[in-house]
């Protein structure tokens, strides 16, 4: 459940970030791909350095440290649709990419047999990445319409309730 309100919540930065980096924050197209790619260099240093931080905090915490960086991102750009905001945000992909596309694989991997493995994998990235990324995309889609910044709010709601169900639910 948790992993499924994350893709809800992502799903708003995957489809709205370049509309809004360009309605809201009034950045020309041209720069949406270098903006993103900010980010994408900024991850690397996440996963690199994943594996040290699981080891201190555990799958858990990880998990739940990340999706906060997901809420904080999307609350600041709900907040202050500025440059500096839309651009700066861009170091906390590293956190939502771990969250939604490394840590799940891993934990997936621990709890199958090799029998299984395949098939449990492929159900989550039916149900959470597929499912979880239209009915996000749609959900913000409503949103959207009527104020386009609230749909980061939503994806920021969405992360923190996550970030309790990870808290208080989820086991290593």
């Amino acid at each position: 459940i948790g992993m499924f309100l994350v893709q809800l919540s992502i799903s708003t930065y995957y489809h709205y970030y370049p509309v809004y980096l360009e309605q809201q924050v009034g950045i020309a197209p041209k720069w949406t791909g270098l903006i993103i790619n900010f980010g994408v260099v900024v991850e690397i240093f996440f996963i690199l350095s994943f594996g040290i931080v699981e080891r201190w905090l555990g799958l858990r915490m990880v998990i739940a440290m990340g999706t906060l960086g997901i809420g904080l991102r999307m609350l600041l750009l709900w907040m202050y649709p500025t440059e500096a905001v839309a651009i700066g945000s861009q170091v906390l992909h590293g956190p939502m990419v771990i969250v939604m596309h490394v840590a799940p694989a891993i934990y997936l991997n621990r709890c199958a047999t090799d029998a299984n493995r395949t098939s449990m994998q492929g159900l989550f990235a039916v149900t959470i990445n597929g499912i979880g990324r239209v009915a996000g995309f749609a959900l913000a889609g409503i949103i959207a319409e009527r104020a386009q910044t609230g749909a980061f709010l939503y994806g920021a709601l969405l992360a923190g309730v996550a970030v309790i169900l990870f808290i208080s639910a989820f086991r290593d």
